[in-house]
């Protein structure tokens, strides 16, 4: 486990977790995506393991992809911070966008480029609550095209300046307060070795161009790099019963 295991404040500035939702249930919900991506993180591991479904008792239905991706300093950890906004930073971003604004499949999406901590190897975390009547396996495949496109299609000029502008005034604002500089300057020099860390960070950041994008996400989001967690809502006692009356 990472130095900051467990922890989900929005305080690695560039390295943020994405808050995207279109309503309040969907806080509950991504808790309990979060306990099930720690499951993730301990299982994949282990190496040649798929978790695909587990029910949890009163969960709302959710679920969560981990790709395994480099450290923290690695040249295409700066790249997966332009791949987190693309997809899920805001609400112009193409997973809220689709999933959620246009075609009302997920009640909210959310991502996190280093799971569950930045010291070691970890895992870019996808995850999304469907919005009644549709289903994990519809909102997973949706987020699968979503992927794909990265991979195919290089992400417009437009586009991606929005996106690093966003990056750059997101780490700008997280320095403009005593405490957000202390805060930021003591957290790089604790797992980067050097509060510098997060001024290079800066100019690496503003480096990375389309071709990067389509590069990383064709090398390390696929599916023998994943793991993904559902959630699945326990059905009720009277469910079971008359399931086990069918049966007969």
């Amino acid at each position: 486990m990472g130095d900051d295991s467990f922890e989900f404040e929005n305080r690695h500035g560039h390295l943020s977790l994405t808050r995207t939702w279109s309503r309040p249930a969907a806080w509950a919900a991504f808790t309990w995506v979060l306990i099930w991506s720690a499951m993730v993180v301990f299982f994949s591991t282990l190496g040649g393991h798929s978790l695909r479904e587990a029910p949890w008792f009163l969960a709302l239905p959710a679920v969560a992809m981990g790709y395994h991706k480099p450290t923290i300093g690695h040249p295409d950890d700066f790249v997966f911070d332009v791949i987190d906004a693309v997809l899920t930073e805001g609400m112009t971003s193409r997973l809220y966008s689709k999933l959620v604004r246009d075609k009302r499949l997920a009640a909210g999406v959310m991502s996190d480029t280093n799971y569950p901590g930045v010291r070691a190897p970890n895992l870019f975390v996808l995850a999304a609550t469907p919005l009644a009547p549709h289903t994990t396996a519809e909102v997973e495949a949706a987020v699968y095209e979503e992927l794909e496109r990265l991979k195919t299609e290089p992400v417009s000029p437009k586009e991606f300046e929005r996106v690093l502008n966003g990056l750059d005034a997101d780490l700008v604002r997280s320095l403009r307060s005593n405490s957000g500089l202390a805060s930021q300057l003591s957290f790089y020099q604790t797992v980067a070795g050097t509060w510098r860390y997060v001024l290079e960070a800066r100019g690496k950041i503003a480096a990375v161009t389309p071709a990067d994008v389509q590069r990383v996400a064709s090398q390390y989001l696929t599916k023998s790099n994943r793991t993904v967690g559902v959630l699945v809502k326990k059905p009720s006692d009277k469910k079971v019963a008359a399931a086990s009356e069918v049966a007969r």
